[in-house]
């Protein structure tokens, strides 16, 4: 008898349980459909959907916080973005002055430094000129090239700077984003073969209604956990770049999607220089975008690795994350980044006497 009952105990609690669980997971989808999404991470707030751009910057966007840089060194930060989002937008601009726009993606944003440290800031304070800058995480050239064209009449720059990183050439190219180790399932702007512009989620529908959702995400990502990191990277677009190079047919037509943005871009902007700066130090995606450049006639700034990566302390210049930098880092470029204007359109910004 006392069996018996035990196991009726145990098949009502299951029972129950069971019940639960799928209240809970109805739950959860119903909160998805009626557009309660679960929140995404902390910084991920600095952006707002655009039907344009994919996403964009929020304006007045700000946070204070302790981080920790790839040394251990603590510090706290404060962050705000300007007018339009942007991270620098002078106000009361001076006609005589000469003008600069930047427009780049996550090292432009830079959320692991406080807003004065960033490379941009330092750069206006060096600069013999006025400094605008706009930078959005996950950005890839197409996103960057329409954000320009959508402020350059009311900005009237003397020169645009792209800042580029090996992660555009996800973005830029379809399939590569889909073949990515961790593609991102956000709605972006594509490069179509005939010049046009079309719009995709790089996940399919049914991943990215559960990345929205609590619970299903975590069962989800439980049982993706049991599958290696090594064993899905070696199949990844990054993994494959590295290894195939422009013999992955996905990347080759990345490589010329990007010579095609830059080359319509450069049309539009002239008389307006175009420049481009690479942020990162990826092979092949920097020597190849290097090629791109040369082949447009584009001013291009390598990435300086020798002062970025001192011998014996790789890490010295970078944020927590070991990609981004930390103010060394930004410093550092903004030096970088000086010179090479400096050098290469000293008409617009000629040389400091000192």
């Amino acid at each position: 008898m006392n069996k018996k009952r035990n196991r009726a105990y145990w098949k009502r609690w299951l029972r129950s349980l069971l019940t639960f669980f799928v209240f809970a997971l109805l739950v959860d989808v119903v909160l998805v459909l009626l557009g309660f999404s679960a929140d995404p991470p902390p910084l991920d707030r600095s952006f707002a959907m655009d039907e344009k751009l994919g996403w964009k910057h929020r304006e007045g966007y700000q946070f204070e916080r302790e981080v920790v840089d790839k040394k251990k060194r603590k510090s706290t930060i404060r962050f705000e973005s300007a007018k339009h989002g942007f991270r620098l937008y002078p106000e009361g601009k001076k006609d005589s002055t000469a003008r600069l726009l930047i427009v780049g993606d996550s090292f432009t944003q830079a959320l692991d430094v406080s807003s004065e440290q960033n490379y941009v800031n330092r750069l206006a304070e060096q600069l013999s000129g006025e400094v605008f800058a706009y930078g959005m995480a996950g950005y890839a050239t197409l996103q960057e090239a329409m954000l320009v064209e959508a402020y350059v009449d009311r900005i009237q720059p003397d020169v645009v700077l792209i800042q580029f990183c090996s992660n555009d050439y996800l973005g830029n190219e379809l399939q590569v984003m889909r073949d990515a180790f961790s593609p991102e399932g956000t709605r972006r702007p594509y490069l179509a073969g005939d010049g046009s512009i079309y719009y995709a989620n790089p996940l399919p529908g049914w991943r990215y209604f559960v990345q929205r959702t609590w619970l299903i995400s975590g069962i989800y990502d439980w049982f993706a956990s049991f599958r290696s990191i090594e064993s899905r990277l070696k199949v990844s677009a990054q993994a494959r770049i590295t290894t195939e190079g422009t013999a992955y047919p996905a990347y080759a037509t990345s490589v010329d999607n990007t010579r095609r943005i830059l080359q319509d871009l450069q049309a539009k902007l002239d008389p307006v220089p175009l420049a481009v700066f690479s942020a990162d130090l990826f092979r092949p995606q920097e020597p190849d975008l290097d090629s791109v450049c040369q082949t447009l006639a584009i001013p291009f700034l390598r990435f300086p690795d020798p002062v970025m990566h001192p011998p014996g302390d790789l890490f010295q210049n970078y944020a927590g994350d070991g990609w981004h930098w930390n103010e060394f880092g930004h410093q550092i470029m903004a030096n970088q980044v000086q010179a090479f204007l400096e050098n290469k359109f000293p008409e617009s910004f000629p040389a400091s006497a000192e």
